[in-house]
Parts: C-alpha cells; sequence; structure tokens
C-alpha cells in the first residue's frame, strides 16, 4: 500500500483508485474508531461536504476506516504557500464552520459538555477546586443541538474541486459557540502539522493571529452565535485541551489562559 499521509493515531493509504483507509496505530482505542465511523456517516447522510465512509476493517492486528478518497490540498498547506489569500481561505472556513452548524445534531452524536466534562477532569495540572469551578462554569452555559466538529482548523478542510472536512473523531451534539471557541483556540495556540516543507511551519506560525482574528471575524457576520457567547466557552473549551497529547508550549500557553479565565470569572462572580 502507499501511504499518503500520517498524523498522530493513524496513517493513511491509497486504498484502490478512489479510496483510502484510515488505519489507526495498534492501541487505539476500537470504540473511539467505531464512533468516527458512525460519526461521519450521519455527517454524511445530512450532505456535508466530507468523504463517504464506507466500512471499518481489521488489517495485521489493526483497525481501520475505509473511505471515498478527497482530492485537494489542506488548507493549512495551501496558506503557508499562498498567504496573501489568507482573508479568502478564512472566509471559506468560517462559512464553512456556519454551514456546519445549521445542521442538526443526533444520535450517534455524544454530547458537548459531557466530553468535555470528561476531559477537565481527567486534567493532572488543575486541581480539584480549579476542577469543580470550570465544570460549574460549563455547566451555566447554554446547551445546544447542533452538528459540532470537535476539531475544526486548517488542517482538517482538503481544498480541491468542492472543499471537503476530515476527521471527525471529535464530532459532538452542542452549542456551535463552544466548537467556535476550540477553533479559536487551536488557530491561535494549535501546534502547525509536521512534514510540512522546511520554513513553512515558522511562517504559519507568524500569521496564526491574523487567520484567527479574520476567521472569528467572518463567522460572526455569518452566524447568529454572539461573540461574548464565545468567550465564555473558552476556559472550559482550554481546560479540556490540556488533557489531550500536545507539545509542552502549547500546554503552558493553554494553562495561562485557563488560570487567566478562572480568575476573571472568579471576580465577576465574586
Amino acid at each position: 500500500m502507499e501511504q499518503i499521509g500520517s498524523g498522530r493515531t493513524a496513517e493513511i493509504y491509497a486504498w484502490g483508485e478512489n479510496k483510502i483507509l484510515k488505519l489507526f496505530s495498534a492501541d487505539y482505542p476500537s470504540e473511539s474508531i467505531e464512533y468516527e465511523f458512525k460519526a461521519s456517516q450521519y455527517v454524511y447522510s445530512l450532505s456535508f461536504l466530507i468523504p463517504k465512509p464506507k466500512m471499518v476493517i481489521k488489517l495485521e492486528g489493526r483497525k481501520g476506516i475505509i473511505m471515498d478518497r478527497a482530492r485537494g490540498l489542506s488548507m493549512v498547506y495551501l496558506l503557508g504557500k499562498r498567504p496573501w489569500k489568507i482573508f479568502k481561505y478564512m472566509a471559506e472556513l468560517a462559512q464553512i464552520h456556519c454551514s456546519l452548524h445549521k445542521e442538526l445534531g443526533k444520535a450517534p452524536l455524544v454530547d458537548q459538555k459531557e466530553q468535555i466534562k470528561k476531559k477537565i477532569k481527567k486534567v493532572p495540572l488543575l486541581d480539584e477546586g480549579e476542577k469543580e469551578f470550570i465544570i460549574r462554569h460549563l455547566e451555566s452555559l447554554t446547551d445546544g443541538d447542533r452538528v459540532c466538529h470537535g476539531d475544526f482548523h486548517p488542517g482538517n478542510i482538503l481544498i480541491g474541486e468542492k472543499p471537503q472536512v476530515i476527521d471527525w473523531m471529535d464530532a459532538k451534539r452542542g452549542n456551535p459557540a463552544g466548537d467556535v471557541a476550540r477553533s479559536l483556540l487551536l488557530l491561535g495556540q494549535g501546534t502547525v502539522p509536521s512534514g510540512l516543507p522546511p520554513g513553512l511551519g515558522f511562517f504559519l506560525n507568524r500569521i496564526r493571529g491574523i487567520a484567527k482574528k479574520a476567521y472569528l471575524r467572518r463567522y460572526l457576520q455569518e452566524s447568529p452565535v454572539e461573540l461574548q457567547e464565545i468567550k465564555q466557552w473558552i476556559l472550559p473549551v482550554a481546560s479540556a485541551r490540556l488533557a489531550e497529547d500536545i507539545p509542552l508550549e502549547e500546554r503552558r500557553n493553554l494553562l495561562r489562559i485557563v488560570k487567566r479565565e478562572i480568575n476573571f470569572n472568579e471576580m465577576r462572580s465574586g
């Protein structure tokens, strides 16, 4: 098989002429693979722009998902190669996100708040009092019933004849404001994907602030979601991100954001 890509949890292989195999690492939880497949099936049934999931298979002791091959280049790669188009790409990113958030989330998508809460409870860098405060804050926020990607950023958008959204392992049913808050954190703090041409990662880090502002501005123009509501989700979403396998520098930056948000919310509630 020809390997055509890789990530933290899986490798991507060509599978015939028009399909790919996303082959997960041997220790990746089987239930998470099944969930991604079912979530992808649901989103595809909405006629949203994602590669059609075909089946789950087992190959040499590892599980994988076969799906249609999405033709195109990663938006994060294109941003580095064509920086003068940053506002065009960020407008497209926001418009795709708005379109997704118009869709009604139903089973098998899991509840957004419950998943965030589970992650917060696992964060070793926060004490029990801080976790309880963050969870109370989370529970005070408005519930939602929309489809949320859970990891929506330029690296998960393929640009070709038509845009395609990939990697639905974190898909949820919830409030779009929380999904946007996650995207803002990823645009502002997220690790640039490995495997990019030399110097491209450095350049992308330099323009991330512009990209973040351009995405947010366009999203607010296209969506009924208010900026203040998005800001309220930063604390729980950043805290949940700390439970993930992320680089040390990003972890430190996120922890500073979490501590700042805790202090701000404590003062406002006090």
